[in-house]
């Protein structure tokens, strides 16, 4: 078997693919057989040397090693910048108050979410829905459990059939958190209904 390929002069070594498969325990290796290069070049400009490098002559992108290199730098700088827009504030600090405050502040919250987890888990949606809005309305503003309290009510919107309701408490809480996914495909299943 041998295979055709375009007679090019060959400035780099050539690499060669090996198969190797059994037959009753013993290893046979076959290679593709390789014609000879040729050493003139045929006519065309594909074939030889190019003296200005017209765009038909030069090697793609992917293949040169410096335009690979270039790219993937470029890449990474891209990501760098755009995760530079991403990043969020510093956190203020708090005085031992002020947290003693947040932390009241959150058992409320967190007490409330539990009954209305109790009354959504009886399917009571409604009530289980006003619980979650009083979760949100005791929480700290803008604290990071807030976005739970928005998508358990976002959820409760979602059984109840109130689509608009959905969209702006999974957008509140992603306000918040931004990489809440749970949110992010809540609002997602409500936008393709």
């Amino acid at each position: 078997m041998s295979l055709s390929s375009p007679k090019l002069k060959r400035s780099a070594p050539l690499s060669l693919s090996v198969e190797y498969r059994t037959n009753g325990g013993e290893a046979i290796a076959r290679m593709p057989q390789i014609e000879e290069i040729a050493d003139e070049p045929e006519a065309g400009p594909a074939a030889g040397t190019c003296d200005e490098e017209p765009e038909e002559c030069k090697a793609p992108s992917w293949l040169d090693p410096k335009a690979v290199e270039k790219e993937e730098r470029d890449q990474a700088a891209a990501t760098r910048e755009d995760e530079g827009a991403k990043t969020k504030p510093e956190p203020e600090v708090l005085t031992p108050e002020e947290r003693e405050k947040q932390e009241k502040q959150l058992e409320v919250a967190r007490n409330l979410k539990a009954l209305g987890n109790q009354l959504f888990g009886e399917h009571d949606y409604q009530n289980a829905l006003e619980k979650y809005t009083e979760a949100i309305e005791a929480a700290p503003q803008s604290h990071k459990e807030q976005s739970v309290f928005y998508n358990n009510r976002a959820t409760c919107h979602f059984k109840l059939g109130n689509h608009k309701e959905v969209i702006s408490d999974c957008s509140a809480a992603l306000t918040i958190d931004a990489d809440y996914s749970k949110c992010l495909l809540r609002r997602a299943q409500v936008s393709t209904v």
